[in-house]
């Protein structure tokens, strides 16, 4: 029904405003992906995102994957997401690109046979959203990489305040047990833990210690976009920050 629409109403590209789809080609091409990867504990390099040996503790993820940079149209399209069906739409393709290049790099990602799990709303922002738009990306993981789905095993504990308005140790504040798990669903699972940005790193990091706490065997994270911490492209990695 949407491509119908589309050949009937043409959109316009939500960013450049020209004629031909909610999110452009020329548009698309000005999302920064990240190359590099960073650990989400220290925030140096590390390769493919691991988190060093140093780091590590018995709750934190494995690894952590980040597609694009939180910066200009990926910014616009991720904040924007829940404002309409044709802000939607763009995110929907922004998650396409994502999941599509996270697949191309397939090789270095140990997600095999990992349950994918979205990171859940409050009831509140669900009610007034009507809809998660992190489990759409989940979706698009599962059906590129072949997994599972399972939105019922992580839970809010707590309404949060929103995230954007604290600092980092306000951050790591807000969120402190902040989630709920079903150990029975929980248990020996490898767990593909979702979200659409990270910036502090402390929705995953609180995430990933509610699930390690009801033991799951080991906890991954992807999202579609990270804020990089330095100016110069070359330097954008899989840093949480």
């Amino acid at each position: 029904m949407e491509n119908l629409l589309n050949h009937i109403f043409i959109p316009d590209c939500l960013f450049c405003k020209k004629s031909g789809s909610v999110f452009c080609r020329h548009c698309l091409q000005t999302c920064s992906p990240i190359t590099d990867g960073f650990c989400i504990v220290c925030e140096l390099s590390s390769i493919n995102g691991d988190t060093h040996p140093w780091c590590s503790k018995t709750t934190t993820p494995k690894t952590v994957f980040s597609s694009f940079a939180y910066e200009d149209t990926v910014r616009k399209c991720i904040r924007t997401a829940k404002y309409g069906s044709k802000q939607f739409a763009a995110l929907k393709k922004l998650a396409y690109e994502g999941v599509t290049f996270a697949s191309k790099c397939r090789k270095d990602l140990d997600w095999k046979d990992a349950v994918v799990v979205p990171i859940p709303l409050s009831k509140n922002r669900y009610k007034d959203r009507g809809f998660n738009q992190v489990e759409y990306i989940a979706v698009e993981l599962c059906r590129q990489f072949n997994l599972k789905l399972d939105t019922s095993i992580l839970k809010r504990a707590k309404e949060t305040q929103v995230q954007f308005e604290h600092n980092r140790v306000e951050r790591f504040k807000n969120l402190a047990n902040a989630f709920i798990s079903d150990q029975k669903r929980v248990e020996n699972q490898k767990i593909l833990l979702v979200d659409d940005i990270c910036t502090s790193g402390a929705t995953l990091l609180e995430g990933c210690k509610c699930l390690y706490n009801s033991n799951c065997s080991e906890v991954h994270c992807f999202t579609l976009a990270r804020r990089p911490l330095y100016s110069n492209a070359s330097q954008l990695g899989h840093q949480v920050i």
